[in-house]
């Protein structure tokens, strides 16, 4: 299993939270689920080789965008997960599809997955 750490807004972090309540899933097995039906949608064989894990191609990092706000209302969360090395593989292929880093690949999956199951925006209330 790989890290995986992205940074998610604050209302995908409450989706998600939400997601986890309504499912039973954790947020490990959804963003696996999410990362591999996103690719599964962008063209990502499910079949693609699994490099050795010093093989590894470097994925950029999403430039962060820089917000004006209060840091409370802007502030995103930490997700960090586990995925497994096909998931990992995956997730570069669909990165060199689409020319998305994986932030941004990452979170429209995330947001892909929340809108199929109908965790509304609106989802949890602090």
């Amino acid at each position: 299993m790989y890290a995986l750490n992205v940074r998610i807004p604050r209302d995908m972090d409450e989706r998600l939270t939400a997601a986890v309540e309504r499912t039973g899933m954790g947020p490990q097995a959804i963003a696996n689920e999410a990362i591999n039906d996103h690719a599964t949608a962008v063209g990502v064989p499910e079949d693609i080789p699994v490099p050795a894990k010093e093989d590894r191609p470097f994925r950029e990092r999403t430039p962060k965008k820089r917000r004006y706000g209060t840091a409370e209302e802007e502030q995103d969360r930490q997700l960090g997960v586990r995925v497994t090395p096909l998931t990992d593989a995956r997730l570069t292929a669909a990165c060199d599809i689409t020319g998305n880093g994986p932030q941004d690949f990452v979170r429209t999956a995330l947001n892909v997955w929340l809108h199929k199951r109908k965790i509304p925006f609106s989802a949890r209330q602090d």
